[in-house]
């Protein structure tokens, strides 16, 4: 017991990390004192047909890049197509980004085609309007939003939900996504780094794996709820991938304006 909260409180007085920098040390050696490996985690389970590939629809040609996940508002069982607002931008190839009110009147609707059956085709509109909508950037990822409303009438089947309540660092989580060129789709598994209000960030377990394509995919907890929604990844010099993301509770602001997220829970709960 003396040992565990020992290690928490080790834990907690890391110093934070500066904004997208990483610190690089190199890989300590295991020891024979070192503890055992945890056991392995099973994978969180998600309703089929939640992932999707979008495809922004304007009057004079489509927008294609990235990912987008279907997600309910248990408030008021709509379901909406959530990705990030930097793919309509350059990340699609075009010469300069959308901004909030340019989307509001050039894209009419977001169609997506799901990642595990092509057949499934959904048609989302109208874009739901964030006004300080922008890409990731120096001072955060929470506004890296878009969101596309589906019709209420459309009888889909169950949707992911969000997890806004606050994470913790070294909490298991698992980014959703279909692997770049391939018709898989997988898990990627990570561990919580940080977790602030305008950004959450990760280490992924696998360095060789993929992630490109993969920005508007839902990061998962060990339950299968939303906690984030993954943007990129930064590789440091020892091999390590972070990824950072847009943290689920800036996404339940949009979807309630008028929620506040609860405390933090203290360091010495678990």
């Amino acid at each position: 017991m003396r040992r565990a909260i020992l290690c928490l409180f080790v834990l907690a007085s890391l110093p934070a990390l500066p904004p997208r920098l990483f610190a690089d040390t190199p890989d300590t050696p295991d020891t024979p004192d070192a503890p055992a490996p945890p056991a392995a985690i099973a994978t969180p389970q998600v309703p089929p047909n939640v992932l999707f590939r979008p495809v922004f629809l304007t009057p004079d040609f489509p927008i294609s890049a990235g990912t987008a996940f279907r997600l309910r508002d248990p408030r008021t069982n709509l379901h909406y197509l959530v990705t990030s607002h930097s793919l309509l931008g350059p990340a699609a190839g075009l010469d300069a980004q959308l901004k909030p009110m340019d989307i509001s009147r050039i894209v009419m609707a977001l169609a997506g085609v799901s990642c595990t059956d092509p057949r499934v085709v959904v048609l989302a509109r109208p874009y739901v309007f964030i006004a300080d909508a922008r890409p990731s950037d120096q001072r955060g990822s929470e506004r890296d939003l878009a969101l596309f409303a589906l019709p209420p009438e459309a009888g889909l089947p169950p949707a992911l939900q969000l997890d806004p309540a606050p994470a913790l660092a070294g909490d298991r989580i698992w980014i959703l996504l279909k692997y770049a060129g391939t018709q898989i789709t997988g898990m990627e598994p990570g561990r919580i780094v940080s977790a602030a209000p305008n950004e959450f960030r990760y280490l992924c377990d696998n360095d060789k794996a993929d992630l490109g394509g993969a920005a508007g995919a839902p990061v998962l907890s060990a339950q299968g709820r939303v906690v984030a929604m993954h943007l990129g990844t930064l590789k440091v010099r020892s091999g390590r991938v972070y990824g950072y993301a847009c943290p689920a509770g800036a996404i339940q602001q949009v979807l309630d304006p008028a929620w506040t997220p609860a405390p933090a829970p203290p360091v010495f709960a678990r």
